[in-house]
């Protein structure tokens, strides 16, 4: 079974009715219908990695509404700083009682919202396997540590 703990951004949710049943690309059209003349070029990036724009550049940008009430859209991720949906964190940790094994992919496991699960399976005298690129927190707890590229190893593996 395959839970996305943080979300995925190919998803996006209305943060004011919890409609989620839009894509990322409809959200692009919708963006793109709206702002058909839209186009700014930055060469200034913030600490977060995201272009800086200035209030002047987005003064005539329509952002998406939701099209069942005409709320605020959002990619269905957590952001830092913001909490992980309960119900998900106990539907995990019950999944990491009933499971045999943990896989880690494609995460560092810095954040204590991850990290917890392996807290959790090592209670629980589970082997845990890694894939990622470069150093992760859960490391020193892991049986198997692979780093690579997710999808250079995961196609490979057969069940």
């Amino acid at each position: 079974m395959v839970n996305e703990l943080h979300g995925c951004s190919a998803r996006v949710v209305c943060v004011d009715c919890s409609f989620n049943q839009m894509s990322r690309s409809d959200i692009q059209t919708m963006m793109k219908n709206e702002n058909p003349t839209f186009t700014v070029k930055s060469d200034e990036v913030n600490p977060d990695a995201d272009v800086y724009l200035s209030p002047e550049q987005l003064s005539d940008f329509k952002p998406p509404r939701c099209p069942e009430c005409s709320g605020r859209v959002k990619p269905n991720v957590t952001f830092f700083g913001d909490n992980v949906d309960r119900k998900l964190v106990n539907f995990l940790k019950s999944q990491i009682d009933d499971s045999d094994s943990v896989l880690v992919a494609g995460s560092s496991l810095e954040v204590m919202s991850s990290y917890r699960f392996i807290i959790k399976a090592k209670e629980n005298k589970l082997p845990i396997a890694i894939v990622n690129i470069g150093k992760t927190r859960g490391d020193l707890d892991a049986t198997l540590k692979i780093s690579t590229k997710c999808g250079s190893i995961l196609p490979q593996i057969k069940v």
